[in-house]
């Protein structure tokens, strides 16, 4: 494990396993692959303002197949 995320990280998870009392490899394992995602930050969220939707521009919908329905008497 440490030859894949570093002597550093595995003796941290190896310390914070222990105060847990979580002894195995499995344990240190996913400590380690917890942490690893938690490493990312996620991206900057974009949010519209209410101007922009104002400007979008919506095609009018196909009402044909309805049109030839409606001219059918039952």
């Amino acid at each position: 494990m440490s030859e894949i995320y570093g002597p550093e990280k595995v003796a941290c998870a190896i310390a914070d396993a222990l105060v847990f009392q979580a002894i195995g490899c499995e344990y240190i394992a996913n400590i380690l692959q917890q942490r690893q995602y938690l490493a990312n930050p996620p991206g900057a969220l974009h949010l519209t303002h209410h101007q922009d939707l104002l400007d979008l521009e919506i095609p009018a919908p196909d009402l044909t197949a309805y049109e030839h329905k409606q001219n059918k008497t039952p």
